[in-house]
């Protein structure tokens, strides 16, 4: 659930950040590329794949939520700078701290807060540079 709405948000929001990530990224299929799950063999990069990585119940004295989260990749080409790549990673998180997702939740749920962390350096064993940027949402 989380991860989709992240995807959803960055992909429609039109704050500066929201808008500045989307035009950093690589086009797949027509759009952003922004995936959910594993990008396909033949997506270009830089590329964001947002996961869920847990969740838990959350509440007040009135209502129940959950408090979710989630790591975004910010995953880069082998030969391409690292410095454009962070800068990206670093427009990630300026885009998902402190934003307000309640919109892109499935209908009758409202965000009550969306923090992230800084962006961690996180390249992978071939080498490829990557960042994750990983996000705490409470919903209720």
């Amino acid at each position: 659930m989380i991860a989709a709405a992240l995807a959803r948000f960055l992909l429609a929001d039109t704050g500066s950040n929201a808008v500045k990530v989307r035009t950093a990224l690589a086009t797949y299929a027509g759009g952003a590329a922004v995936f959910t799950r594993d990008p396909p063999g033949d997506s270009a990069r830089p590329c964001l794949v947002i996961r869920q990585t847990g969740g838990a119940p959350w509440d007040t004295r009135e209502d129940l939520g959950e408090e979710s989260t989630a790591e975004v990749e910010v995953l880069g080409d082998k030969p391409a700078a690292e410095t454009a790549l962070r800068a990206l990673a670093w427009l990630v998180w300026k885009a998902l701290n402190r934003a307000t997702i309640g919109p892109y939740l499935p209908e009758g749920k409202a965000d009550v807060g969306c923090v992230a962390d800084p962006p961690t350096r996180t390249p992978d064993d071939a080498g490829f540079p990557g960042y994750t940027v990983r996000v705490e949402v409470r919903a209720m």
